[in-house]
């Protein structure tokens, strides 16, 4: 293959890449990347994963300001043996993933405010391309040419093919929230949220320069078979949402915790505004959805020793949402992991975490552009005191994904064969993050 593939898909892509959901981002803070077990935060941080919790902050203003840097490699392949290569590596990177919360307590009754990236991911660069490029184009191998033209039999068998492709879909999904939490007794605080959802998607790329070797060492092109045109595409999809988040926070008598957050789901109806499509993948006008499915987070956090405490989450979310048909092909997905806090001085904590996670599509949900695999995740980090008022923290996490294989059994658009290769695909992840968090 002469160039590549391209999938630029820059700053908060749907499909991330761990923690969370189909779609849901959970790494929403740098003591998430460091412990991995927020959901009964008593912090800043507990604007997004314990809205209700924000009655446990100390009466003033709070503010945290994070950024996330990650970094992930992806493998596809396929034993497909027509393809130029079997094995097709792909990197993500994402140098800006911001965080921001700002909260107000006054005791009883508390305030926050969020801007996050509720779904997100990166740049992800194929500098070899991806398989369902190619099938279409490595079909013809093995065929006599004269099979395209008669005129064409002295070239012989078709022996390979050449594509310079690239292909960009910028897609943008951010959240913008709003929250009330209010302690109804000593133990209990209820908290409310309301998120306004925006998500844009751009696309962007062209197939050209396709041509197929033969025997005779002559590339048929677009100049002998018209079959073989250029292919662009200019399409962008918009829409938005709100989500309505309800959450309870329980204290006991010797401070451990208990929360529960429940997100209904999102309906995010979006719309096709199509410049080029030759590819009929993008119809201008045509609307599809995009959900972000319901979710339910628990968390506890348990004292065991003095300066040494315990966090356990378990997050569920469900399949009924509208992704196109694709649905009907996942099943209800949970993650369920534990962290470990501990005091190591007036100025400085360490946190350590483990995440499973099991995202629930079937084998017939899963292809080279989308795809959600299963996987186990570690971590560690640490925050520090800078002063009565300011805590700086760090965190890195390792995400390590379970490989999933595809049978893939399609009809190629050329040639009319039908074709089973099968696909693996696999990835590993690490991620670090920085935050700065201020009290007033």
């Amino acid at each position: 293959m002469k160039g590549k593939i391209i999938l630029a898909l820059l700053a908060l892509t749907i499909s991330f890449m761990y923690g969370g959901g189909i779609l849901h981002n959970c790494n929403q803070s740098t003591q998430y990347i460091g412990l991995l077990n927020r959901n009964a935060s008593t912090d800043i941080d507990a604007s997004y994963y314990n809205p209700a919790g924000i009655t446990q902050l100390p009466v003033g203003w709070h503010m945290s300001f994070s950024n996330q840097f990650i970094i992930q490699n992806r493998d596809i392949e396929s034993d497909y043996a027509f393809l130029n290569d079997d094995t097709y590596e792909g990197t993500v990177n994402v140098m800006f993933y911001p965080n921001i919360y700002i909260a107000h307590s006054m005791g009883k009754m508390a305030y926050s405010f969020g801007l996050l990236p509720v779904g997100g991911g990166g740049t992800a660069e194929f500098d070899d391309g991806l398989p369902s490029f190619e099938y279409n184009w490595a079909a013809f191998t093995g065929l006599p040419a004269a099979a395209l033209d008669p005129q064409l039999a002295a070239m012989g068998n078709i022996t390979g093919y050449e594509i310079d492709a690239e292909f960009t879909a910028s897609n943008v999904m951010v959240g913008l929230q709003f929250g009330f939490a209010y302690q109804a007794t000593e133990q209990l605080s209820i908290g409310l949220v309301a998120r306004y959802v925006d998500a844009t998607t751009t696309y962007e790329g062209s197939l050209k320069n396709i041509g197929l070797t033969t025997e005779a060492g002559v590339t048929i092109d677009d100049q002998m078979v018209p079959l073989f045109g250029d292919i662009n595409v200019d399409s962008e999809l918009t829409g938005t949402a709100f989500t309505p988040i309800i959450s309870l926070n329980y204290t006991t008598g010797n401070g451990n915790m208990f929360a529960l957050r429940y997100e209904a789901a999102t309906e995010i109806e979006r719309e096709y505004d199509t410049k080029v499509d030759g590819t009929g993948l993008f119809p201008d006008g045509e609307k599809r959805h995009d959900d972000l499915p319901t979710m339910l987070n628990i968390g506890m956090q348990y004292g065991l020793s003095e300066g040494t405490t315990l966090y356990t989450d378990f997050n569920y979310w469900d399949h009924e949402a509208d992704w196109n048909g694709r649905e009907d092909n996942v099943d209800a997905g949970y993650e369920i992991g534990t962290g470990l806090e501990y005091t190591m001085s007036d100025a400085m904590v360490a946190r350590y975490g483990f995440l499973w996670s099991t995202k629930g599509p079937k084998e017939e949900a899963q292809s080279d552009m989308t795809h959600d695999l299963d996987s186990w995740t570690v971590s560690g980090g640490f925050g520090y005191n800078l002063n009565e008022k300011m805590t700086f923290n760090g965190g890195v996490l390792y995400t390590k994904y379970i490989e999933q294989d595809k049978t893939n059994t399609l009809t190629t658009a050329t040639t009319g064969q039908t074709i089973s290769p099968v696909e693996t695909y696999n990835r590993q992840n690490i991620t670090i993050g920085f935050s700065l968090d201020y009290a007033l």
